[in-house]
């Protein structure tokens, strides 16, 4: 439950301006997905960048720039091209995983990262996919409806100067 409940509302569909106001120009601060000590932990490192802690201490940044970065490197850095403050060429070489969200060489990015207790995964066009495991995954299913089986859904666009995520839960009949 944790889990999907922070996914979702880090993915809901917001609109960003190619300054990524407001979220971009908000202090630095937590936000705790529960009270146990078991949590999963989101930090606002500033601008559109967030580190993510789990409870096997795996730490993750999203839109990693190297200058909104916490003060030890992550185990894993993603970025994207929505514009330059989304990513750096030069990131810190002690980031055990840097992940590209674009195209190189034309190449379409192709992750499977199992860390502890983090995945990160796309297909192999490229999109993002969402993977639930323990606690989320039990919460998504115990919101399922009998008969039926849950579809997760990631749209995203890096297109300027605008970028977002779209997730959608759905259910189809077996």
């Amino acid at each position: 439950m944790r889990l999907l409940v922070l996914v979702l509302l880090l993915l809901l569909p917001r609109q960003a301006l190619a300054g990524c106001a407001p979220v971009a120009f908000d202090p630095p601060h937590v936000w705790r997905a529960a009270a146990s000590d078991d949590t999963l932990t989101i930090t606002f490192l500033g601008h559109a960048s967030f580190e993510i802690e789990t409870p096997a201490g795996v730490r993750a940044v999203t839109d990693y720039n190297g200058f909104n970065i916490p003060a030890d490197p992550p185990d894993i850095a993603t970025m994207n091209h929505a514009h330059a403050t989304h990513y750096t060429l030069h990131p810190d070489p002690r980031i055990r995983y840097v992940l590209h969200g674009w195209q190189e060489n034309g190449v379409v990015p192709a992750f499977d990262l199992v860390l502890r207790d983090l995945h990160v995964t796309n297909l192999p066009s490229g999109q993002p996919t969402m993977t639930l495991h323990g606690g989320a995954l039990r919460r998504l299913q115990e919101m399922t409806p009998p008969g039926f089986a849950p579809q997760i859904a990631v749209s995203l666009t890096d297109e300027y100067p605008y970028a977002y995520a779209n997730v959608i839960i759905s259910v189809i009949p077996l």
